[in-house]
């Protein structure tokens, strides 16, 4: 019985590994050399035109969140809605000490007079701001992953608050969903650093998107600074 349950044991865990690996080969990713990362982190991938850090937990509306400690989580916003609604010219972030709650608006990103809410990936208090990003919105352009991080928020609980994102493989399939939504309520991508969306639809990309409504950058502040 012993021998039958140790071979039943072995059986499990390589049907296990040949699904992993079967998942991993028809991922639609292609890795690929980042610009800057954060140390000990896989480069990111390229779904379709887009990068996204496989590293990373995501809430689904294009906010990410990673651990940088016991009770710490960095957050940003990943690559899709920075092609999408950028590039900005303001962010517009919460002051250290603000508390932040997952799935309710936090910072807000900015173009000319257009203005989005974004909602957080993790619920805290914001203990640091990137007043690089702050000063040069740009950066969020170049390395959304990296120097374009935007928050970091100490947390109760690190393991519940990251367990609500969305993690490895499906964030890849999501990702994709996304910018097919996009080519379908929007359009085709413009060339160059142009930004997806033109003005007009700066609402619907808002709502469809960061499933928020578009608000000044004082109604941003203010919800990011609430509690």
């Amino acid at each position: 019985m012993v021998a039958l349950a140790v071979v039943t044991t072995i059986a499990l865990c390589l049907l296990l590994d040949w699904l992993s690996n079967r998942d991993r080969h028809t991922e639609p990713a292609v890795r690929l050399p980042a610009r800057s990362h954060e140390p000990g982190l896989d480069p990111p991938v390229l779904v379709g035109d887009i990068q996204v850090q496989l590293d990373m937990s995501y809430h689904p509306a294009h906010s990410w969140a990673l651990a940088v400690g016991p009770d710490r989580v960095r957050v940003g916003v990943d690559a899709f809605v920075v092609h999408v609604l950028g590039p900005f010219d303001a962010v517009d972030l919460p002051r250290p000490g603000a508390r932040v709650v997952q799935g309710a608006p936090a910072w807000g990103l900015c173009r000319g007079t257009l203005c989005a809410p974004v909602l957080s990936p993790v619920s805290g208090r914001v203990v640091a701001v990137n007043s690089l990003v702050a000063v040069q919105p740009h950066v969020l352009q170049e390395d959304a992953y990296g120097a374009g991080w935007l928050l970091e928020v100490e947390t109760e609980d690190v393991v519940t608050n990251l367990n609500n994102l969305l993690h490895g493989v499906v964030v890849c399939r999501w990702l994709a969903e996304a910018t097919g939504r996009s080519r379908r309520h929007l359009g085709p991508a413009r060339g160059g650093s142009a930004p997806a969306v033109l003005p007009e639809s700066w609402s619907l990309a808002v709502r469809e998107f960061l499933c928020t409504e578009v608000g000044s950058v004082a109604a941003t502040h203010a919800a990011g600074d609430g509690g």
